[in-house]
């Protein structure tokens, strides 16, 4: 059931357009984001599905996936509706912390040292663009004047 509704999250995302303006390159990473959560999804599922990871150890990974899709839809409708960056910047700071308490809670929880490397360089490059997505936010910030 976890699966299809992680699945289903990540199908909302994908299904919001990009916003023309200050963040639709903040938009465009998140994008990229959400396609490398989708591949780390598909192979946490063959590592399960081959026996390689545990039910518990599936489990918990799925409900991490669950907690970045809903992380990731708060972003997405900030970003859309032309939040103020203070607001997207928390949004992306709890998107964020969803992304380190799945590598932190499910991951490294990971027993074969195969899966969980697999699993780990998969969630990493994921983190990286959201490294981007973060920089993006930066740059579409005002900057405030100097007294």
């Amino acid at each position: 059931m976890r699966q299809i509704l992680a699945v289903t999250i990540m199908f909302c995302l994908s299904m919001f357009g990009c916003p023309k303006g200050a963040y639709h390159s903040a938009v465009v990473a998140e994008h990229a984001f959400k396609s490398g959560v989708g591949a780390f999804q598909k192979a946490e599922i063959a590592e399960y599905q081959n026996g390689r990871i545990s039910v518990e150890e599936h489990h918990r990974i799925e409900a991490g996936i669950e907690k970045i899709g809903t992380s990731g839809i708060i972003l997405v409708n900030a970003m859309q509706n032309g939040a103020a960056n203070p607001t997207i910047s928390a949004d992306l700071q709890l998107l964020i912390d969803s992304t380190t308490a799945l590598m932190n809670d499910g991951v490294l929880g990971v027993k074969n040292p195969n899966s969980q490397a697999i699993l780990k360089a998969s969630l990493q490059t994921a983190q990286a663009v959201l490294s981007n997505v973060q920089e993006e936010l930066n740059a579409a910030a005002p900057v405030a004047a100097k007294p």
